[in-house]
């Protein structure tokens, strides 16, 4: 996934490429990127839970994941059939 090339993108969403995310802060940098496709969301939860944990991130409550100081967070919804997932890195507070 551009800007987040450590996070997988699931099977059968696209990236949209106008809805990306980057912006520094002195706390580190905050990333986003936006999928959309026609998997559901129950099914965009499964991949990520079983995909997140092999590449180092630690489940830390529903759809939020940290490793290394950074959080990643899934942030889901579902419309007239097609599924907008947002996937945003951010250094995690405290």
């Amino acid at each position: 996934m551009a800007g987040l090339p450590d996070v997988p993108r699931m099977p059968g969403l696209a990236e949209a490429a106008d809805a990306r995310l980057v912006f520094d802060t002195p706390e580190g940098a905050i990333l986003a990127a936006t999928l959309v496709g026609e998997p559901d969301a129950d099914a965009v939860r499964r991949f990520y839970r079983r995909t997140l944990p092999t590449l180092g991130w630690q489940r830390a409550g529903p759809d939020r994941y940290a490793r290394d100081g950074q959080c990643l967070t899934l942030d889901i919804d579902r419309a007239e059939g097609v599924t907008r997932l947002v996937v945003s890195v951010q250094p995690c507070d405290g």
